[in-house]
């Protein structure tokens, strides 16, 4: 295998690489992460396949129309001519540049060289080609302006009674008098409106309930850009109806908290409250738990006295469910005074196991985790790429998800590490590079349809439109895996610019909870400051399993109380210790190598002009616009309704020609000079 380091360096092969064990638990003089308090669980003994009853699976799809765009040619990187069917209607304009006349088929690539970033794609969602109606390059004559319609072909729709209208939308507000609408016809009658944007809307998934007129045969759907005089932008992408889905499973097979980025240091007290905070709320919960998974940055640098005060943290606030599962982010690698082993060395003893990656059955919910094997902070000065993964971890990765696809289960990837242009922040040049083996990875997630990835590192606030999105590869461009950020413990952070960020002053601090189900995933964002929920998305997952999903936005129900969760405490049940040694070979289970690499980034193209970077470590605190209300910085509340590693052990291949790699300069790294958060 070629291990790559350091993105721009020359590639490392497999002999310049010995096999090396990790520290085993023990080694350091860090303590062993305090253990939870609960009692253990077992799974459900009627646990079957899941996804196999409802309407959301292959055998019944929910799904009876949608289009992403992608299958366009595009010969200038731009076209009006849409996909078989469609028609852009546009009102007459005597000036004015022609490409943005209407309608546009392009990719965020395209439409940022044409008409700049300026928050253009911060569409998140977006993926390969979409639709625009870019209003502010039109540069029309004065007193001049126009109206445009995106309209469906007619989509058929007879027998069906309630359907839903599920697309991205990516939205920003022009002058007054400026909106955009979508509307619905049936039969060729007249449109009722289903929605109406006027003012911002960012990378938002919408999700509009539609009621089919009795003996109604087809449907038509319109996306109007009304008043349009050198505005701003809307774009469109991955637009589906679909059936209400229902789901049977109306008891979680296991419910699982999650918090990230708590950064513990005896010298920043204020982390160490807001930690213990979010363990008591955590507790305080009606609907225990099944397991606590931190994903990651639970402390500062991998000094030996963060862990200690990660230790009294946790012995002062306990977890008062059955389990808790550690996970290794970029700040468990950090201290350039010390080393890669160290820093293994000091979290593996912490952890109470021998292996960086691994999966766990836990109450009967799948968990698989992602840990990086190498990196080393001096050479690095905390630049990214932060996951370095061998052949091993690889392997096992694809053989451990082919089982469980096999086995008709869901699985739950925990990782601290962003992907790509998936939820809030990830547009931004610092968080596009975060996996050396990237392409390994997209081979191996690539079509897969019974996985959710929960990602952290950004700090970004959980209430933004973009909290979940999708990552999306050719084989499953438009779908794609469901991707969900954690938030963090710490603090709040919210986009700022082509690819900074901004620290929020005021006190954020966030968690989510994992509801899974035999047939569907319900994921809430909690605000830990008061105590409510501000945000929950339902999806199917499953090997049939479809875009779409049920957004309930900020519906917070009962303080301590989930809306779809047992007031039983009764979580289900765990198999007792069902870990599997992540060094094994998957034997009789299925599993192979990683085959042929994608070889390009996935699905929404990054933009190309990186703005002003920042240098040092630190979140900018209070930031140039740290008086803003949320609305003024981001403007895209939404509308409607830690990596987890387990107790496991193996062997991986570590680099050795570790005075090679601290050789290198900074200049060939050719990386944004600041530290990650």
């Amino acid at each position: 295998m070629v291990v790559k380091k350091l993105g721009a360096l020359a590639t490392i092969t497999a002999a310049t690489m010995v096999a090396m064990p990790f520290a085993q638990a023990g080694e350091a003089d860090v303590p062993v992460a305090p253990k939870a308090t609960g009692a253990a669980v077992k799974a459900p003994s009627d646990m079957g396949k899941y996804n196999t009853q409802t309407n959301g699976t292959l055998e019944k799809p929910a799904t009876i129309w949608a289009e992403n765009f992608d299958e366009l040619h595009l010969p200038d990187w731009f076209s009006h001519t849409g996909p078989k069917g469609w028609k852009v209607k546009t009102s007459k304009a005597s000036s004015g540049e022609k490409r943005w006349r209407g309608w546009t088929f392009t990719d965020v690539r395209q439409w940022t060289w044409a008409a700049g970033t300026d928050e253009r794609h911060w569409f998140t969602r977006g993926s390969g080609n979409f639709a625009v109606m870019e209003s502010e390059h039109q540069r029309l004559a004065k007193d001049e302006s126009f109206s445009t319609a995106l309209v469906t072909p007619q989509i058929p729709v007879g027998g069906q009674n309630q359907l839903v209208l599920g697309f991205d939308s990516h939205y920003r507000q022009g002058k007054k008098g400026q909106n955009a609408t979508v509307t619905i016809s049936f039969g060729g009658g007249e449109g009722q409106t289903l929605l109406t944007l006027d003012k911002n809307d960012y990378s938002n998934h919408h999700e509009l309930e539609v009621k089919v007129p009795g003996g109604a045969k087809t449907a038509q759907i319109s996306f109007n850009y009304n008043n349009s005089y050198n505005d701003k932008w809307w774009a469109i992408d991955n637009v589906a109806l679909h059936k209400p889905y229902k789901y049977e499973d109306k008891k979680p097979t296991g419910i699982i908290d999650i918090i990230s980025d708590t950064h513990a240091n005896p010298d920043a007290p204020t982390n160490g409250k807001k930690w213990g905070r979010a363990m008591d709320r955590i507790s305080a919960f009606k609907d225990k738990s099944t397991a606590l998974v931190v994903n990651g940055d639970f402390v500062d640098t991998m000094r030996d006295k963060n862990y200690f005060e990660a230790e009294k943290i946790l012995k002062a606030h306990p977890y008062t469910g059955a389990d808790i599962l550690w996970g290794s982010g970029n700040h468990e690698q950090y201290g350039q005074e010390l080393s890669s082993e160290k820093a293994q060395k000091n979290f593996l003893t912490w952890a109470d196991r021998d292996k960086p990656y691994a999966e766990k059955v836990v109450g009967g919910v799948v968990l698989i985790a992602l840990g990086t094997e190498y990196y080393d902070d001096h050479a690095s000065q905390g630049k990214e790429p932060f996951w370095n993964a061998s052949q091993a971890q690889l392997y096992w990765l694809k053989g451990r998800l082919d089982h469980w696809e096999n086995e008709g289960r869901p699985v739950l990837i925990f990782s601290h590490y962003t992907l790509a242009n998936t939820v809030s922040g990830t547009h931004s040049a610092w968080y596009q590079n975060d996996y050396n083996d990237v392409e390994e990875l997209n081979d191996i997630l690539s079509g897969r349809k019974n996985v959710a990835f929960f990602t952290s590192h950004t700090h970004d606030i959980v209430t933004l439109n973009d909290w979940w999105g999708r990552y999306t590869l050719p084989e499953n461009a438009g779908d794609g895996i469901p991707v969900f950020n954690t938030g963090a413990v710490k603090e709040g952070i919210v986009p700022d610019g082509d690819n900074d960020e901004e620290t929020l002053k005021d006190d954020r601090s966030s968690s989510l909870r994992a509801r899974v189900f035999d047939d569907h995933l319900t994921v809430e964002a909690w605000d830990l400051v008061s105590g409510k929920k501000v945000q929950e998305v339902t999806l199917p997952i499953g090997a049939g399993a479809t875009a779409g999903g049920t957004d309930d936005g900020s519906n917070g129900g009962k303080d301590g109380e989930g809306a779809s969760g047992s007031k039983d405490g009764s979580t289900g049940t765990d198999e007792g210790d069902n870990t599997s040694d992540p060094g094994a070979q998957p034997g009789t289970e299925p599993g192979t190598q990683p085959g042929a690499k994608p070889g390009s980034q996935p699905g929404a193209k990054p933009s190309s002009q990186p703005g002003a970077q920042p240098s040092g470590e630190g979140k900018n605190a209070g930031g140039k616009n740290g008086g803003k209300s949320d609305a003024e910085r981001q403007a895209s509340e939404p509308k409607t309704v830690g990596s987890f590693i387990a107790t496991t052990g193996a062997t991986a291949l570590v680099p050795t020609l570790l005075g090679a790699m601290a050789m290198i300069s900074l200049g060939a790294v050719a990386k944004l000079s600041r530290k990650k958060n």
